[in-house]
């Protein structure tokens, strides 16, 4: 393959990228990979689309090719060093992955996105002291990082610094009111504040965007039984279990254990509650009634 034909195909790729098919970025790129296995720029690439597609493992050979080339090899550069720190991290290789992100900050120590991504990786991996100073820079970044602003969010949450983590997450609601990331950690800070009746109506808001995700229908219903509302906390569960039928353990003991549950029913008359058969137990298919 001549040199002009690969970047043509790298462009295309590229192209394809910027418009959102990876299908067909992915053709052009194992085009060129096919004819230049050892190619910097093509290798880069096919990792980078990996790791857009969330298949992190799989990206890893590719950007370390790319990266064992050199960084100022055609194509590569230190947000590849970068990019192979994330895939690193979220494959499993948090040591590998946060001494990839520490080498690609000292190579370009201005740069917000690769101090944030260290960041996240640090905090993944327990160490949240080291975290939050980068976090914090990512934060004071201009124009404005939102994901920064929701990892360090995280990070305050974890800690218990429950004040700071509500500032933090209600100016991301601020410049957007309707942010569900942003408006479902304000509801868990409500739901450990005892502040039920303001995390329910949250967590309803957050419905619609991310589904009968078991986390938020185990919060809402919490709230709800907390509220005394226990038929409409009991629809949660039914809906939950109807797609999630491994929640059952999880439902049973919301259900038994908020201050307001039903923690006097017998198993069979739970069971029933959750519309589930008592025969079948938690595999049985949920029914509402």
């Amino acid at each position: 393959m001549l040199p002009t034909e690969s970047e043509t195909h790298l462009r295309a790729a590229a192209g394809a990228m910027r418009e959102g098919d990876p299908k067909r970025a992915t053709k052009h790129v194992d085009a060129v990979l096919a004819a230049i296995p050892d190619h910097p720029g093509a290798n880069r690439l096919r990792g980078a689309i990996h790791l857009h597609l969330g298949e992190s493992a799989l990206a890893v050979p590719y950007l370390r090719a790319a990266v064992a080339a050199g960084l100022d090899a055609p194509g590569v550069g230190v947000v590849t060093l970068a990019e192979l720190g994330v895939a690193l991290a979220q494959s499993g290789d948090a040591a590998g992955g946060i001494d990839a992100l520490r080498d690609a900050l000292k190579f370009s120590p201005g740069n917000t996105q690769i101090a944030l991504a260290l960041g996240q990786a640090l905090l993944d991996n327990g160490e949240a002291a080291e975290a939050e100073p980068l976090l914090r820079r990512a934060v004071a970044a201009k124009p404005i990082v939102e994901r920064a602003w929701l990892v360090l969010g995280r990070l305050l949450f974890e800690a218990h610094r429950d004040e700071e983590a509500r500032e933090t997450f209600t100016a991301i609601t601020q410049r957007d009111p309707n942010h569900i990331p942003a408006i479902y950690n304000l509801a868990l800070l409500d739901q450990r504040a005892g502040r039920y009746a303001e995390a329910a109506a949250r967590f309803a808001r957050c419905r619609g965007t991310l589904g009968p995700a078991r986390a938020l229908m185990l919060g809402w219903a919490q709230c709800l039984l907390e509220l005394g509302q226990i038929d409409a906390a009991l629809g949660l569960f039914r809906e939950l279990l109807k797609v999630d039928r491994d929640a059952y353990a999880a439902a049973l003991r919301t259900l038994t254990t908020a201050s307001k549950g039903c923690f006097h029913n017998r198993g069979g008359e739970l069971r029933a509650m959750l519309g589930l058969s008592d025969e079948s137990g938690p595999d049985s298919t949920a029914t509402s009634h």
